[in-house]
């Protein structure tokens, strides 16, 4: 008789186990799949908060004290990687060969928007 209840024990012992393997493995799946989702939402959430920016130009005239430097300085945002890159840009495309500003000279300069102008 103490055979047949020790095979007994032996027996529910190893269903709860099994049903608390299945339970354990039930859980994580679920909390797996919950992460998942709520991950992929925010992402998608923090995706659709990044504004598109327009890259424009505009021509300003040199005033007297004016430098390449200090306007730079004054109209560079953080869509230029540093103040030397936007300096580099500004001689591109106005073909200076050097920093020398001349008071009454319009520059053309880059700036971006998020406004669409057509």
């Amino acid at each position: 008789m103490s055979e047949r209840r020790i095979r007994n024990n032996r027996r529910k012992r190893q269903q709860e186990l099994k049903r608390k393997g299945i339970i354990l493995l039930f859980s994580l799946a679920s909390i797996l799949i919950i992460s998942t989702i709520f991950f992929g939402l925010s992402a998608k959430a923090s995706d659709s908060t990044n504004e598109t920016y327009y890259k424009y130009y505009t021509s300003i005239l040199i005033q007297d004290g004016d430098s390449l430097w200090s306007l730079a300085e004054e109209n560079r945002d953080e869509h230029f990687s540093s103040q030397k890159a936007y300096m580099d840009e500004i001689r591109k495309i106005n073909n200076l060969s050097d920093d020398t500003l001349l008071s009454g000279q319009y520059l053309i300069i880059p700036y971006y928007s998020a406004e669409y102008i057509p």
